[in-house]
């Protein structure tokens, strides 16, 4: 009797269940991050699809939280980093910080990504990974000036009236 094995021997690894992007909850985002700054912020990670913030139809605002989309795991990977490293400078005095919540078909997907990671290659990410931190806390800290001058000409209009 013989054993067959799968994938053959010298086939090809299958797709994980040919999965098209990585889907990302994230939650208790900062007001000064608006559409515009996230897609900044999440474009710097690479491999991102797209960000789609859930808004409230019957008060017509937009809510903390939304959806993300990376292409491939390693955006979502540099994301969680980025959050795990500096999640503390996202957040406003008093608030919650960002929660990333993945689903459960796109962490087979990363896991297996992170195995196939030799200790040469996740230094090379770390080095990359600094500079693009670097960028990505510069896009925060403009987000929060910007809300500051939004801040500040709504209050200067609220006076003049």
């Amino acid at each position: 009797m013989q054993l067959s094995t799968f994938p053959p021997t010298g086939a090809p690894m299958p797709e994980m269940e040919e999965k098209k992007t990585l889907r990302l909850f994230m939650s208790s985002i900062p007001e000064y991050l608006t559409d515009e700054n996230l897609d900044a912020l999440l474009s710097l990670c690479t491999d991102f699809v797209s960000f789609r913030r859930v808004s409230d139809p019957v008060l017509e605002i937009e809510r903390d939280f939304g959806f993300c989309e990376f292409s491939k795991p390693f955006g979502a990977r540099r994301l969680l980093e980025f959050l795990k490293r500096h999640g503390s400078d996202l957040t406003l005095p008093g608030k919650r910080y960002i929660h990333v919540v993945m689903d459960k078909h796109s962490i087979p997907w990363l896991q297996a990504f992170e195995t196939t990671l030799t200790p040469f290659e996740k230094a090379k990410l770390a080095d990359q990974d600094e500079k693009v931190f670097h960028e990505m806390l510069r896009v925060v800290h403009e987000s929060k000036v910007s809300q500051k001058e939004r801040k500040g000409e709504e209050k200067r209009e609220r006076e003049a009236v």
